[in-house]
């Protein structure tokens, strides 16, 4: 797991603040072209074990906080992998607006002075 990236989405989640995919890279040096399709599954990866990792622990997916330029919104990816862990079907999903509920329970998680300091450095 990359703990630059998982420890930059918690301070954003602190803070009620999201981030593209492009400007994370950039943030925590990955030196990725989002361009690429080879690097988009890249970052994808990263995020994903990152979700995982947080759900697994009982928390809420931190990857919501990164989201696309064009919509502030999670890509397609972030609802494949809700569905893999059992949330529902990708439409579904969408539909249910699960993006935007899953941001506003990351925000309010990490928000809480006990869950960022004691959760952050793992």
């Amino acid at each position: 797991m990359n703990d630059t990236v998982r420890e930059h989405l918690i301070d954003l989640a602190h803070a009620g603040k999201t981030v593209t995919y492009q400007d994370l890279a950039i943030a925590c040096g990955l030196k990725l072209d989002l361009s690429l399709e080879l690097h988009r599954a890249r970052i994808g990866e990263i995020l994903g074990d990152i979700s995982v990792y947080e759900y697994n622990a009982g928390r809420p997916l931190l990857s919501v906080v990164a989201v696309l330029a064009e919509t502030k919104l999670p890509s397609d990816g972030f609802y494949r992998l809700a569905e893999q862990l059992g949330f529902g079907t990708v439409k579904r999903l969408k539909q249910d607006l699960f993006g935007e509920m899953e941001m506003g329970r990351c925000f309010e998680f990490w928000r809480r002075p006990g869950n960022y300091s004691e959760s952050k450095f793992l």
